[in-house]
């Protein structure tokens, strides 16, 4: 099956730039600047986790606040960060992209994740002129930490391929699995080992079959004609039994 690949041209062009220092384009010429900055405070924060081709990812999508800090007035206040990111836990690779605002300056940025840290490029505002270059900065669920606009840094450069993701059910949904569970009380019909268990209900005259599943319940000591309770819910597309009691 061919696998598409994409690489953004931002994202390379941050990789190009980390460690060189902002850039304040003015009308007067530029200006280098930098900040630190770290951002813990977290307004709506949604994180989930999906199986990918290559491993398990997280995702997450929220808003953090925090500050600032910087010789240039404009860079120096409060800070927030409203990020999209995608992380592939098994790899410890991934990339994040959103907007970045400290004090009066608005960008938006593009960066590639290892480990947990961010490489990456801004580009945006700052009153009247323009605003272009790289940040570093620790990321987590938690939020960032030791952010650096611009000064340097001593992240090595990477590239990254993106191809799709969440091939899988995402795990949220796989422990919701129970919430479509259907209970049958009645009498053993059938039990064929490691395959199946048939139930007549008590009131009705269809039997009812689950399969046996890897985390199924043990139907040892259970046999045709005997009353009983089972609990079966859909696993991988399946019928499946989750619980089993003598009636």
């Amino acid at each position: 099956m061919r696998k598409v690949l994409v690489i953004g041209l931002t994202s390379a062009l941050a990789l190009a730039l980390v460690g060189v220092a902002v850039a304040q384009l003015t009308a007067d010429g530029t200006t280098a600047v930098s900040a630190a900055f770290s951002a813990t405070g977290s307004q709506g924060v949604k994180s989930r986790t999906c199986n990918g081709p290559d491993g398990v990812y997280e995702l997450i999508d929220g808003v953090y606040t925090g500050h600032s800090t910087s010789a240039e007035g404009t860079l120096d206040g409060d800070a927030r960060l409203r990020i999209h990111s995608v992380y592939n836990t098994t790899e410890k690779i991934g990339w994040a992209s959103g907007s970045l605002k400290l004090d009066s300056a608005n960008t938006r940025f593009d960066a590639v994740n290892v480990n947990g840290k961010l490489t990456g490029l801004v580009r945006g505002r700052v009153d009247h002129a323009g605003l272009l270059g790289s940040f570093v900065a620790d990321f987590s669920a938690s939020g960032l930490a030791n952010g650096q606009l611009g000064g340097g840094g001593s992240i090595p450069n990477v590239a990254l391929l993106a191809g799709k993701i969440c091939t899988g059910q995402d795990k949220k949904d796989d422990d919701k699995k129970d919430d479509k569970s259907v209970k049958i009380e009645g009498t053993i019909d059938s039990i064929v080992p490691s395959v199946s268990i048939s139930v007549l209900p008590e009131h009705g005259s269809i039997v009812q079959t689950c399969a046996l599943g890897p985390k199924s319940p043990s139907v040892t000591g259970f046999s045709k004609g005997q009353d009983v309770e089972i609990t079966c819910a859909t696993v991988d597309g399946k019928l499946t039994l989750v619980r089993i009691k003598r009636g």
